[in-house]
């Protein structure tokens, strides 16, 4: 799976942009720091699934993963539907 999700992530840069309301820059930074992450964890990820086994190393990593995407979740869903008074057309976040 993630061979494959791995080429869609530079299509996100404009949903990222539009969203966090960041300049390309900023997106292509995200998109940079992703792949330095996922670069950095190859050798250990590798180490540790020949220790341990694939199909063990994945299963747990999936459930880590999707714990983590339902602790961003929850904070995330109150932080964007915060009312904004800035005039239109502010490229600047409400905080």
């Amino acid at each position: 799976m993630n061979s494959t999700l791995r080429f869609f992530i530079p299509v996100l840069i404009p949903l990222l942009v539009s969203t966090l309301h960041i300049t390309v820059y900023m997106g292509s930074l995200l998109i940079t720091a992703y792949w330095v992450g996922y670069t950095i964890f190859q050798i250990p990820a590798g180490i540790i699934s020949d220790r341990v086994g694939v199909s063990k190393v994945a299963k747990i990593s999936f459930i880590l993963m999707a714990f983590s995407f339902s602790l961003f979740h929850f904070p995330g869903y109150e932080a964007t539907n915060r009312r904004c008074d800035k005039p239109p057309g502010c490229r600047n976040p409400c905080i």
